[in-house]
């Protein structure tokens, strides 16, 4: 059966398809079209494409905003007063990406992950940092 596809369902689809990989979902694909009761792309209606769409892409932009407060808090925490500019650069630096817009869903969740670890590695070094000056201190 040949159909005819409209243009605007073909950008759909593909729009679809860089979602699915910038966000590290390409294996998971069969399942989200299962949830749709489809199982092809072309199956699913526009409407149903800007939805899986907006999920996908929707989910970056908390994981971006999750990474910027990991790091803006590790800086803050080792006492350096980062901006914006930095901080985007730091996570860049880390995942290994040019453009911080560019970092897909997956690599986001482990740079937040690993920054929020450093974070509480930072606070316990510096609360045992702590406890040995006071005993230091009684001991003279």
């Amino acid at each position: 059966m040949n159909t005819a596809v409209s243009k605007t369902k073909k950008e759909l689809v593909r729009a679809f398809h860089a979602a699915l990989a910038n966000s590290g979902m390409l294996r998971q694909k069969p399942a989200i079209l299962e949830s749709f009761g489809v199982s092809s792309t072309l199956e699913l209606t526009e409407k149903e494409l800007r939805d899986a769409i907006e999920s996908l892409t929707g989910n970056a932009d908390l994981w971006r905003k999750r990474v910027i407060a990991a790091i803006f808090n590790w800086t803050g925490n080792l006492h350096y007063n980062y901006d914006m500019k930095q901080v985007k650069a730091v996570a860049c630096r880390a995942t290994g990406y040019k453009y911080f817009n560019d970092i897909p869903v997956s690599r986001l969740r482990d740079c937040y992950y690993e920054f929020v670890r450093k974070s509480r590695t930072a606070v316990k070094a510096r609360n045992v940092q702590r406890e040995l000056v006071e005993n230091l201190e009684k001991q003279n």
